[in-house]
C-alpha cells in the first residue's frame, strides 16, 4: 500500500511538472496539437468517405453477406423493370428480389413545400434487405400496383423536419407531384438506399408519380432500375449469376432491340453491394482515392513538423536533463514525464481532429458526390491508425533525447552542450524541415494541375452555349396530359415564355436539354445494323418544338430548322447532328434521307431536313453525340415514347443584362398550365458545374491541403530555426565579439535555412 501511495504521489508530481512545462511553452504545445490534429482530421475524413463509398454495408441490413446487387449498377447502366419481374418470379437461386430507382420531388406537408429525394421501390425491396419500419408498416403487394391507394414510408430525417414524433406522422399525408400520399410507416434512423445514398421517403415503384408511367413497367428497352437480391442459404454469387443470365437471355430473345448474337453471350453480374458500388473508373472513386493519398501526405508533413519541434526542444532540454540525471533522476522517471507530456498533447490533438473530421465529412460528401452519399460516420479504424502514427512520432522524438542523455555521462553532456547541439542534431533538423517543404511543394504542384484542368474544362466548346440559358422542368404527364393533348399545352407554354421580356428564344423537349438522355432503337432503311464507330449509348433521340435548338444556340450546318408547320401538321421530319450524318451516311448527302425510330416497322420514316452541329456529352468527351431531333408530335415518334415522355424541359435563352427570370418564368408556366404540380427553374451552367465537380473538388480540397501543408512547413521552419538561433547564441555572441557584423551573423543563419 505505501508503495502504491508513493507511485500515485510521484505520478501527481510528474503531472504537475508536465502542466508547468506546457504552460511555459504554450506556442510549442499549441503547434504540436494543431499540427497533429490537421493531419489526423485529413486522414480520418478521407478514409471515412472511401470506406463508405467502397466497403461499408448499408445500416440495418439483415445478414448482409447474402444480399447481392444484380445486373449493372455503375454509371448510367441499369436494368429494365420486366427483367426484375422475371428474376422475382423465376430465379430459384434467390430467396427474394427487389428493384429501386430514384426521383426528385417537391414534397408538400401542410403549407410547407421542400425538395425531397424519393426512393421508388418494389414492395419486395425492404423485406429483401431485411429492414422493417420502426413505426407503422411497410408497403404491401396490393399497394404496389398502378392505380392503388397512394401510400408512402417516410425517412426518420423527413419525419423530424415535418412531424413531432413517429406516431404523429402515421396516417398523415404528403403531397407529391399533385398526389396525396398517406404515411403508413417511418424508416429506421440512418436508413439509406442500397447504394448508400440518402432518401427522404419510399413510394411503391408501380404507383409512383413520375414521367415514366406504365410504359416504363413493360418496355424491356427502357432500362432504369437497379436490382438487389437475397441469396438462398448455401447458394454462391456465381450460381446466382448463371441462373439470372439464363432467365435474362430466355426472356429477351427476339424482344429487345439488341444484336441477338451478343445477347446470347450476355451474363448478369451478381456481386456484393460494396462491389457494385466499387467502380474504380468513376470520377468520384478516382478523386476519393487520390485525395486519401494526399491526406496521408498532410499527415506525414504534420508528423515531420511535430518531430522537428520535439527534436529541437529535446536539444534545448539536454542541459536540463543532464542536471536531473546528475542529481540522481532515473531514466524511467524522465521517460514517464515525457510520455505524460506527449500523451496530453496527443489526446488534445485527437479531440480537435474528431471535431474537425465530423464537420469536414458532411461538407466533403456534398462536394464529392452532390449529396448522393451519406456522410461517413467516424471510423474507429482510421482514428486508431492516425492516432498510432501520431503517438509513435511523438514518443520516439520525445524519448530519444532522454535516452541519449542517460547513455552519456552528465559531465560530458554539461561540458559539451554547444558542440553536441551544432554537430549531432542539425542534420536531423535539416532533413525534417526539408521533407516538410518538399511535400508541401508537391501538394502545391498538384493543386496547380487541378486548377489548370478546371480552367481548361470550363473553356471546352460543348457545341451549345450554356451562358444566359435557363431550363424549366415541367411534368405534363403528372399534370394529366396525354400524348394527344400535351402538344397544345406545349405550344401554349412555349408561346407564353417567348413573350416574356428579355427572352431571345425558347423551346421544349420530351427528353433533356443535355444530349444522351433517350436511346431508343434507330434504323436506316436498307441497313441491318448500327454503323461502325457508334457508341453503345448512341444515337440520342428527342422530340423538340421549334425554338429549342435556337435557345441552345446549336448551329445549323445544312438544310433548315424545324418550323411550327412541322408540328401542327405532325410531319415526319427530323434534324440530325453532324456525327449522326457522318456515321449513317458517309459520303452521302443526308438531306432527304430517312430514319425509323423504334422497334416497329409500321412507324413512319422521318425525313432529314437539316444537319446541326455536334454537342458534347461532357467536357472530357472525345467526340460529339450522334443525335436525332424529331419534330414534336411527329408521326415518326414511336407510340411508347409519345406516351411515356411528354414535354418535360423548356430551354430559355435570355438577353444580356436581363435580371433573374426564375420567379417570372415559374409563374407564367403555372398560369398557362394550372394543372402543373411544380415548376423548377435552374441555370443551365449548373450542368457544367456537375460535370467539373471532380476538378473543382480537387482544386479546392488539394488547395486547402496545400495551404495547410505550407503553413505547417513554414511553422516548422520558423520554430526550428528560431530554436537553432537560440541554441547558438553563445556561438553568435563570440563571433560578434570577434568583429563579425550583424549582417554577417544574419546571413550565417539565413544561408543555412535557404
Amino acid at each position: 500500500m505505501p508503495r502504491m501511495i508513493r507511485a500515485l504521489d510521484s505520478l501527481r508530481l510528474d503531472a504537475r511538472h508536465v502542466l508547468r512545462r506546457l504552460s511555459r511553452a504554450p506556442a510549442l504545445a499549441t503547434t504540436v496539437v494543431l499540427s497533429l490534429a490537421a493531419g489526423m482530421a485529413s486522414v480520418i475524413t478521407l478514409l471515412g468517405v472511401v470506406d463508405t463509398l467502397f466497403f461499408r454495408e448499408p445500416v440495418g441490413i439483415r445478414e448482409p453477406s447474402r444480399v447481392v446487387a444484380i445486373g449493372p449498377w455503375s454509371g448510367f447502366a441499369r436494368t429494365s423493370y420486366p427483367d426484375y419481374v422475371d428474376l422475382r418470379d423465376q430465379a430459384r437461386s434467390l430467396e427474394s428480389v427487389g428493384a429501386f430507382a430514384f426521383w426528385n420531388y417537391s414534397a408538400r406537408v401542410g403549407e410547407t413545400v421542400t425538395p425531397a429525394r424519393g426512393l421508388l421501390a418494389s414492395h419486395t425491396l425492404l423485406p429483401t434487405l431485411g429492414i422493417a419500419p420502426t413505426a407503422g408498416r411497410s408497403i404491401s403487394p396490393d399497394e404496389d400496383r398502378p392505380g392503388a391507394v397512394p401510400v408512402v414510408v417516410i425517412g426518420s430525417a423527413f419525419r423530424a423536419r415535418h412531424f413531432e414524433s413517429d406516431a404523429a406522422a402515421l396516417g398523415k399525408s404528403v403531397r407529391l407531384a399533385g398526389v396525396e400520399f398517406t404515411i403508413i410507416g417511418v424508416l429506421p434512423g440512418r436508413f439509406t438506399a442500397p447504394d448508400m445514398s440518402p432518401v427522404d421517403f419510399v413510394v411503391p415503384i408501380e404507383n409512383a408519380p413520375w414521367f415514366g408511367g406504365r410504359e416504363a413497367l413493360v418496355n424491356r428497352d427502357y432500362q432504369w432500375v437497379r436490382i438487389v437480391g437475397r441469396l438462398r442459404p448455401g447458394v454462391s454469387a456465381a450460381a446466382a449469376s448463371a441462373d439470372a443470365s439464363l432467365i435474362y437471355r430466355r426472356a429477351n430473345v427476339g424482344v429487345r432491340a439488341v444484336d441477338q448474337t451478343t445477347l446470347a453471350k450476355e451474363t448478369i453480374a451478381v456481386r456484393s453491394l460494396a462491389d457494385a458500388r466499387r467502380d474504380p473508373t468513376s470520377a468520384s472513386a478516382k478523386i476519393a482515392v487520390w485525395l486519401t493519398g494526399l491526406a496521408a501526405v498532410v499527415l506525414l508533413i504534420a508528423c515531420a513538423n511535430v518531430a522537428s519541434l520535439l527534436v529541437a526542444r529535446g536539444i534545448g532540454d539536454a542541459h536540463e536533463l543532464a542536471i536531473h540525471v546528475a542529481l540522481g533522476a532515473g531514466g524511467a522517471r524522465l521517460a514517464t514525464r515525457s510520455l505524460l507530456e506527449v500523451g496530453t498533447m496527443v489526446v488534445a490533438a485527437i479531440v480537435v481532429a474528431l471535431v474537425a473530421a465530423t464537420l469536414a465529412g458532411k461538407a466533403l460528401v456534398t462536394l464529392l458526390l452532390g449529396n448522393t452519399l451519406v456522410a461517413p460516420p467516424l471510423d474507429l479504424r482510421s482514428i486508431a491508425l492516425t492516432a498510432l502514427v501520431g503517438v509513435v512520432t511523438c514518443v520516439t522524438c520525445a524519448v530519444a533525447p532522454i535516452a541519449r542523455v542517460v547513455r552519456t555521462s552528465p559531465h560530458t553532456a554539461l561540458g559539451n552542450r554547444s558542440r553536441t547541439t551544432t554537430a549531432s542534431h542539425r542534420g536531423a533538423l535539416r532533413g525534417l524541415v526539408a521533407l516538410q517543404i518538399a511535400l508541401g511543394v508537391v501538394l502545391v504542384s498538384e493543386a496547380a494541375v487541378f486548377v489548370a484542368s478546371l480552367r481548361n474544362a470550363t473553356r471546352v466548346d460543348l457545341g451549345f452555349d450554356l451562358s444566359r440559358l435557363v431550363v424549366a422542368d415541367v411534368d405534363l404527364r403528372a399534370a394529366g396530359f396525354t400524348d394527344t393533348t400535351a402538344i397544345g399545352a406545349e405550344t401554349r407554354a412555349v408561346d407564353a415564355v417567348r413573350r416574356l421580356r428579355g427572352v431571345v428564344a425558347a423551346g421544349m423537349t420530351n427528353a433533356a436539354s443535355l444530349p444522351g438522355y433517350l436511346n431508343p432503337p434507330v434504323r436506316v432503311p436498307g441497313r441491318d445494323s448500327a454503323p461502325p464507330g457508334i457508341d453503345d449509348w448512341e444515337p440520342s433521340v428527342s422530340s423538340v418544338t421549334p425554338g429549342f435548338l435556337e435557345a441552345l444556340a446549336v448551329p445549323l450546318r445544312r438544310g433548315r430548322l424545324l418550323t411550327s408547320d412541322d408540328v401542327t401538321s405532325r410531319r415526319a421530319v427530323a434534324l440530325v447532328s453532324e456525327r449522326f450524318a457522318r456515321l449513317y451516311w458517309p459520303g452521302i448527302d443526308p438531306i432527304g434521307q430517312c430514319v425509323r425510330v423504334g422497334r416497329l416497322t409500321t412507324t413512319p420514316c422521318a425525313t432529314i431536313v437539316g444537319v446541326v452541329g455536334d454537342r458534347l456529352g461532357s467536357p472530357t468527351a472525345a467526340h460529339g453525340v450522334a443525335e436525332l431531333y424529331l419534330a414534336a408530335a411527329s408521326a415518326a415518334l414511336p407510340d411508347e415514347l409519345a406516351r411515356t415522355f411528354l414535354g418535360r424541359e423548356i430551354a430559355v435563352r435570355i438577353a444580356p443584362g436581363r435580371p433573374d427570370i426564375t420567379s417570372e418564368l415559374q409563374q407564367t408556366l403555372l398560369d398557362v398550365i394550372p394543372a402543373l404540380t411544380s415548376v423548377r427553374v435552374r441555370a443551365a451552367d449548373a450542368y457544367l458545374e456537375t460535370q467539373t465537380r471532380s476538378w473543382r473538388l480537387g482544386a479546392v480540397v488539394i488547395g486547402v491541403f496545400a495551404g495547410v501543408a505550407l503553413a505547417l512547413a513554414a511553422l516548422g521552419v520558423f520554430s526550428v530555426w528560431s530554436h537553432a538561433v537560440a541554441t547558438r547564441r553563445r556561438e553568435l555572441g563570440i563571433r560578434g565579439a570577434l568583429g563579425a557584423m550583424p549582417r554577417d551573423l544574419a546571413w550565417l543563419v539565413v544561408r543555412e535555412a535557404l
